[in-house]
């Protein structure tokens, strides 16, 4: 039933219902931790867990919950960098998604710390979405842009396509 608590797809009066009644002797905050503690013991795949943090299945606010348990628990994990990156990232996202670009800012920055250790295709995306929460609360992008400019250039012709109306729309011009 927690599970289904967290789904997006669950109407908000199941999950008011589920509150009042099943739930009703937890907060809030100990419900995201019974929830995270089952998800992360039931899986031992810690990609997988990283890769749910992109998933449209939960809420942002559960999936910034299981975020931040995995910060502690990835300590331990091999391929340490990336998976901070990426839950780094992913936590950022889930802030950016929740209308709150200033705690995706800094989760952003947190990521960049570890941007060194990753792939150079997912360097395009780090910046695209880092540029964007710093134009939304008024920052300088200019860095930024270029560096996004920069690895948008270096994708193969079909990943252009991918990302060519989202730069338009980012730069508010048309080809």
């Amino acid at each position: 039933m927690l599970e289904n608590y967290f789904k997006t797809n669950t109407s908000n009066q199941i999950k008011s219902i589920l509150k009042e009644t099943v739930f009703s002797i937890w907060s809030e905050k100990e419900l995201y931790s019974f929830w995270t503690k089952n998800l992360i013991s039931k899986n031992d795949e810690i990609d997988y867990l990283i890769e749910l943090l992109d998933a449209d299945i939960y809420s942002n606010e559960a999936l910034i919950a299981l975020g931040n348990k995995l910060l502690k628990t990835i300590k331990n994990k091999p391929n340490k960098y990336q998976n901070l990156f990426n839950v780094y990232f992913k936590i950022g996202n889930c802030f950016y998604h929740e209308n709150e670009p200033k705690t995706a800012h800094k989760y952003y920055k947190k990521a960049a710390l570890f941007l060194k250790y990753i792939d150079v295709h997912h360097h395009f995306l780090f910046y695209f979405n880092l540029a964007k929460t710093k134009k939304s609360i008024g920052l300088v992008t200019e860095i930024e842009e270029q560096k996004l400019i920069y690895f948008f250039l270096s994708k193969e012709n079909w990943e252009k396509k991918l990302y060519k109306n989202d730069m338009k729309d980012y730069f508010q011009f048309s080809a």
